[in-house]
Formats: structure tokens, sequence, C-alpha cells
């Protein structure tokens, strides 16, 4: 991650050439042109959003094995996972639920979003490029769930972009890894992308309950494959289809110790789960002098499976959805200091299948949604005017939803640059939760009248960069009404937050050694029912220090993680600290070894309650450049 990215950066989705007036034409030959979560690219450097960008560079060098080793890192955010790799896990962004945060493929929402939250640990880590990551609201620009954060995650890579690499692992848990992966040019105008990986581990006893599941392991398994080609069919257009596909399997456990008080006994149930995945997207984009175009176009579909690993699949729990996007983006430089720029977006989410097993709990029963498929239809507009040494940022959007009807959201933003060290922000917006299939049609305890979650953001940041130091100072205040809560007999609209925080951030160097220190107070209080108590599963003190060196033929690095107590409901679970030290050593042009050290010191912490965490492990690779 380069400096540059921890500036106030990418403003929105529609300006490719803001942050040229931003900066006074001041444009480094280093800084980096961002994709936005919609794909028009401006250069980083811009203001009035909190962003931070990783290349397919910055996540090598962590040796990440999934998106969860990834977001661990970042500044703001707090993963809970019950177990090790492949098992559900749930990010919380600035205090805000895992439902409150945009995670994005490509610019498009992930499918089992329409079923609440994101299976992120499921997708593959190989086909990724670089990750956008925004804090706060955006609403007013992206839509549902964008009330605490967007994660855009990109897989489409440059055109000039030509490596064809093998790489191979091994490590703890006899974790084995694979991954082909080309990235070619094939000729002036046209070029190909590949990805094609396998990855096993066995795991271990993610919920272990002595003398009833002993011995258990809980592994996870994957096939992925990513496909990629574009191609400049002129000066002012270029196209680009890609395909992407991964089956996944995982073990997880559904045993439980008896309570002869209610007269119920030990039960040993090992359970399986499966995910497979394919989807497309195709894209024209426009640019010419001051007016840029993309229409896109997207399909997915999804299938999840849940069964006894003693059964076959097909007498388990089955969920099958679809999910179809169209998305039209314009934007035009008015004048040098005036740019402006609208969208319009179509999404329609199917629920193909809701099948739920008999269990102890009941009888098998299905999903009946009365709206399926759900349409949404987006229409937004964003305007920023530049006048030296102030910018000004206003967006609107209104969301009409065939399920719960009518949603308008809005923003303005000011920055103002002191002088040339110092820059300060101030945001207010609105935002706001679809409910999801599952909130609305769980069978047996169907609500399907809920309304949106709806919040009110206010942010306000200063940052100054020198030679010597980057810092930022980041005030925010999140005000979430009609969340939705379990009470009696369903999802109800009753829940309501209120989260303070204060970030900072410092980048700075050591002589070869890069830092990255990322330290965050907040108050994440529930205030639902009149009470006021810390939401479950979120700290209020975290602190993150991101530390790299290159020499000679050698890469080191290490990742510290604090987290603060927290609860589950009602269960405090213990503040805990983690380390994890990499390395890496380049043998040759073609050949590098890398070795990963994770919970270094073994460190004894839970995510959930009764749930067991990863120990101490490593994991080897080795990278060949054909």
């Amino acid at each position: 991650m380069k400096k540059t990215l921890l500036a106030l950066a990418v403003t929105s989705v529609y300006f490719p050439s803001f942050s040229s007036i931003a900066a006074d034409d001041k444009t480094q030959a280093d800084d980096v042109m961002v994709v936005t979560a919609n794909r028009f690219e401006q250069v980083d450097g811009a203001v009035l959003a909190r962003t931070v960008i990783l290349d397919r560079d910055d996540i090598e060098r962590l040796q990440a094995k999934s998106l969860v080793d990834v977001f661990r890192t970042l500044p703001s955010i707090e993963v809970a996972q019950y177990g090790g790799r492949g098992q559900n896990a749930s990010i919380y962004v600035r205090g805000g639920s895992s439902s409150q945060v945009l995670v994005l493929v490509d610019g498009i929402r992930m499918p089992k979003a329409m079923m609440g939250g994101v299976d992120f640990s499921q997708f593959p880590i190989n086909a990724i490029e670089r990750i956008d990551y925004i804090r706060g609201a955006r609403a007013s620009i992206y839509g549902s769930e964008a009330i605490s954060g967007v994660i855009n995650i990109i897989t489409r890579t440059d055109f000039d972009r030509d490596t064809t690499k093998l790489s191979v692992g091994y490590g703890s848990d006899n974790h084995i890894k694979g991954v082909f992966s080309l990235s070619k040019p094939i000729g002036d105008d046209k070029h190909i992308k590949g990805v094609f990986g396998y990855e096993k581990t066995d795991g271990f006893n993610v919920k272990p309950l002595v003398g009833i599941n002993d011995g258990d392991e809980h592994g996870f398994k994957s096939y992925n494959i990513k496909l990629g080609y574009q191609q400049k069919f002129s000066d002012v257009i270029t196209g680009y289809l890609g395909v992407t596909a991964y089956q996944n399997q995982f073990g997880y456990d559904n045993s439980s110790k008896g309570n002869p008080d209610w007269g119920t006994s030990d039960k040993h149930e090992k359970k399986e789960g499966e995910v497979e995945y394919i989807g497309t997207d195709l894209s024209l984009d426009y640019l010419k002098d001051r007016y840029s175009s993309e229409f896109k176009l997207a399909y997915g579909k999804q299938n999840n499976y849940d069964y006894k690993a003693t059964q076959n699949k097909s007498l388990g729990d089955h969920v099958e959805i679809e999910q179809f996007n169209a998305i039209w983006l314009h934007s035009y430089d008015v004048t040098q200091r005036l740019s402006v720029g609208s969208g319009i977006d179509y999404r329609a989410e199917k629920l193909v299948k809701g099948y739920i097993a008999p269990s102890d709990w009941g009888p098998a029963q299905s999903y009946h949604p009365d709206k399926n498929p759900r349409t949404n239809f987006g229409i937004s507009a964003i305007a920023q005017y530049s006048l030296e040494p102030v910018t000004l940022e206003a967006s609107i959007r209104n969301d009409e939803n065939n399920q719960f009807g009518n949603n308008t959201t809005w923003q303005t933003a000011a920055g103002w640059s002191i002088n040339n060290n110092y820059d300060l922000t101030l945001s207010h917006g609105t935002a706001f939760r679809a409910p999801s299939f599952v909130d609305l049609y769980y069978p047996g305890f169907e609500e399907p009248n809920l309304k949106p979650e709806n919040s009110k953001n206010t942010e306000l940041s200063l940052s100054s960069t020198s030679s010597v130091i980057d810092w930022t100072l980041t005030g925010y205040l999140n005000e979430i009404e009609n969340m939705l809560l379990w009470e009696g007999s369903g999802m109800k609209n009753v829940g309501k937050a209120e989260i303070k925080g204060v970030e900072l951030e410092l980048l700075f160097d050591t002589g070869i050694i890069s830092h990255e220190v990322y330290l965050d107070y907040k108050n994440p209080l529930d205030k639902s029912f009149g009470q006021d108590t810390q939401l479950a599963y979120r700290s209020k003190r975290s602190a993150k220090w991101n530390t790299s060196a290159t020499f000679d033929k050698w890469t080191i690095g290490s990742q510290y993680l604090y987290e603060g107590e927290r609860f589950d409901n009602g269960t405090r679970l213990s503040s805990y600290n983690l380390w994890n030290f990499t390395t890496s050593y380049a043998v040759n042009n073609q050949l590098s070894i890398s070795a990963k050290l994770t919970n270094a010191f073994d460190k004894n912490y839970e995510m959930y309650s009764g749930y067991a965490t990863p120990g101490r492990e490593y994991f080897i690779s080795a990278d060949y450049r054909l």
C-alpha cells in the first residue's frame, strides 16, 4: 500500500477528472489510477471520502489466503469468524453490522446479500487485482447497505499486465494450495486473463465439546476459475467480458450438550456446507474529452447447500438464488471547476429455491416470498465544484423497490485545503439498508411488511502530509433507526443504534521499514428498548500496525492486531492481540519462496462464544514465473 493511497481519496464514482482539479494539476507520475466501485477511472489523491486501496502487490505482500486475512489489516474493520478457513465470517465497519457494509465485486453486489450478509470468506482471493475500501455512508451513490462503508473487490486487470505464474503452497492442518494464473496482452488492443485455483485444508475442531465431538475436523476445499477478455475497439471505446466460478465445501458443527432440566441429551452432528457460484459480467466504456460513460450487464447464480456429513446433500437445506444487474453511468466536466454525473441501475433478485430440511425443530419448510423476483430501480446524480481552496460535493439517489417502496438518500460534503500540508473535510448524509429475503420470509417467521433501516451520518476529518509522516484524524457519528431485530415471532423494525468514533491513521518510514498504524476508538451503543448497551461483537478500542521492508532479495513484514473486549449475547469476550510475520526471498527473476507465521505467539482468544480460533499456523509457498 502506497502512502498516497491513504490521503483523502476517491470522491465519487462519476468524476474521472475531479482529482486533477483538487490537486491543482499537480498529479505525480506515481499516482495510482483508481477504478472505483462503478469502474470510472480517476487519480487517487482527490478529496471528500476516506479510502484505502490495496493492489495485487499489497495482497501478495500480506501473503493473504483469504479476504478475511486482508480485512483484518484495514482500518476500522473488525472481523469475527466461526473458526478457520472457509467458516462463516462477519465484518463490522465503524461499528456497523455486517449487513450495513456494501461489498461489491467489480462494482456489482454479491448475490448472497439478498439473503442477508455476504459470504466474502468463500470468494477466491486468487483472482483479485485490487480492493477499494471506502469508509462512511455512500448510499446516495450506491444504494442499500452502504451505511458504514463500501468494499469493492476488483478482478479486472490492466491492459499491459503481462505475467504467467504457477504458485504452490503447504501449511498447518495439511493446508494445500495451487494456483495457475495468466494475464497477457494479445496484440496492441486485446488482453486475456485466466486464473485456475485449488485449495484444501483439513482444518480443526471449530466448536469443541468434550466427550461429544472429540477428534472432529472442519476443513475447507475449493475449486475456482476466473476468465477475462478485454478489447479496445477504438481510441474511445473499450469492452470487457468476465466469468467467475467457484465450488467450495466446508465442514462445520451442529453438536450440542444436553440439559437434563429440559429433557435433552448430548447430540453429535457434524455438518457440511457447499457453495456453487457462477457469474458473468459485460461492460462497454466510452471516454472522450470531457465525457465518459459505462454500460454494464451482470448475472450471478449461486447454490448453497447445508447437510449432515453422513447424508447426501440432496437431503439437506438448499437455497438457489439469481441476480441480474444493468448499470448505465455518465459523467461530464462542465468546466475545469464543475463536474456533474448521473447513473441509473436496475437489479432483479430471485429466490429460485429455498428449502429447509426437517430437523429437531420441525418438519421441512420452504420460502414463499410475496415479491419474487424482487426488483430495484435506482437513479442518482452528483455534482462537484472546486473553487480553491474549497471543494463542494452534493449527491442524491432515489430507489424504487417493488417490495419496500420508494426511498431517497442524499449526502453533502465540503473540503478545505488550509495550506499545502493540511486538509479539512466535513460531510453529512443519509443511508439505508433494505430487509433481506431471510428477514422477510424465513419459513414460519414471515414478516413481509418490514421497512428499510435508515441512518444519518456525520464525519469530520483533518489530514496532513509531510516528508516525515502522513496522518489523518477523523471523527464520525452514525445514528441508525428502524434496525431489524428479532423479537418474538420474527424480525421487527424496533432497533436503534448510535455509534460515535475517532480514527487516527499514521504512515511513516524508519529507514527501509514502512509503517501503517491505525488506532480506533468508538462507542457502539445499542439503544433499542430504551437501554444503552454495547453492540454485540464490536469492541470500543482496536489498534493495527502493519510493517514491511525490502532489501536485497528479501521482503519481510509483520501485522499486529489488538481488539478490545466484546460481548456475545451478554457473554464477555476478552480482548486479544495477535502477531503475524511474513518473509519472502527472490531466488532469481523467476522463482521466489515465501513463508508466513500467523498468531505467532499462539494466543488463545474467542471471536464467538464457544467457537475455537486458529492457533499458531505456518504456510510456505513458492511462485514460479514462466
